[in-house]
């Protein structure tokens, strides 16, 4: 079936002013330095989605738009917490404030994941 001229005219609208060959600018280009999630930890991050559901708390992970942060936000009581992470050594840190100060995990609950936080020599 062949293109309106609606449809004609958006098309080439769109070659003329470049749109349509342009890279996306949302989709994490970034360096190759950047910290990913795919290098921490699989455990510490399988602990956070394990314990914050436990507790009634929602995180989310994402990156920075320019792709040089990891980001995990947490929703709990209908508050939004928003951390913004250098990489996998400060992901250790900030799940030991999780479960400490945050969540305030009970040792009973904590016990499958107590390596985690154990401090390494």
């Amino acid at each position: 079936m062949p293109r309106t001229q609606f449809e004609q005219r958006k098309r080439d609208n769109k070659i003329a002013t470049g749109h349509a060959t342009t890279k996306r600018k949302t989709f994490r280009q970034n360096d190759s330095n950047a910290p990913t999630f795919d290098a921490c930890n699989p455990l510490i991050l399988s602990a956070i989605v394990c314990l914050c559901t436990t507790y009634g708390c929602s995180p989310t992970f994402s990156y920075t738009s320019n792709g040089t942060s990891l980001v995990i936000a947490l929703y709990m009581k209908g508050d939004r917490t928003v951390d913004y992470l250098s990489g996998c050594d400060e992901l250790e840190e900030w799940f030991k404030w999780l479960v400490e100060d945050k969540l305030e995990v009970s040792q009973e609950d904590m016990s499958p994941y107590a390596l985690l936080i154990a401090d390494k020599p």
